[in-house]
């Protein structure tokens, strides 16, 4: 075996206790919040799964929503994800928004999810996905941005080998797209033809 794979997989080990301390810590370091509504979320993300692991990676894709309903801005979250190889694995968890400014949001978010693989062994079926999530506000409030998850089973397997993965996204809010978009249309009155001048004699 060439020492690329081996020192990709040892660097991997390394940078994964960082990157879970990092979720932790990461809302300290922000600056106060900007003030924003909290709106139910559809969300879909492409990228790869498998990063920095001596391995070719894998393409990915997942659809998720994030509802409006929330305690002090933690709300839940369902998600499935699709992998080139086959693999799939889907669940539900947490998530919570930092806007550091009125354009920009911070997204961390954890949860337990089925994982499903024949190609991929990651220990158990049980596995816990976390990620930090970086977002950009567009037109009609939609968000695009940059995503870096982590998915594992936390020891709680025979093995914990683990995988990353970094993902654009694209963040629709339903509730306010919709209302901003009907407040932008312009509709032209309608014409009342039911008054008919008076005749004269």
């Amino acid at each position: 075996m060439s020492p690329s794979p081996v020192i990709a997989r040892q660097l991997s080990r390394w940078l994964r206790p960082g990157f879970l301390l990092g979720l932790i810590l990461f809302p300290a370091m922000l600056p106060a919040q900007t003030e924003r509504q909290i709106d139910f979320e559809t969300v879909a993300s492409f990228g790869l799964i498998g990063v920095g692991q001596g391995e070719p990676a894998d393409t990915l894709a997942s659809v998720e929503v994030r509802l409006a309903q929330n305690w002090h801005g933690i709300r839940p979250w369902l998600g499935t994800s699709v992998v080139g190889n086959g693999t799939w694995f889907a669940g539900a968890g947490f998530v919570r928004d930092f806007t550091p400014s009125p354009d920009w949001v911070v997204t961390l978010g954890t949860g337990p999810f089925y994982y499903k693989s024949d190609k991929r062994d990651l220990g158990l079926d049980l596995e816990f996905y976390s990620f930090i999530e970086a977002t950009r506000r567009l037109r009609h409030d939609v968000r695009a941005g940059l995503r870096v998850g982590h998915l594992s089973n936390g020891g709680l397997g025979r093995r914990n080998p683990g995988t990353e993965d970094v993902t654009l996204v694209l963040v629709l809010p339903l509730t306010r797209a919709r209302a901003s978009a009907l407040r932008h249309s312009n509709f032209p009155s309608p014409v009342r033809n039911d008054v008919m001048p008076a005749m004269s004699d």
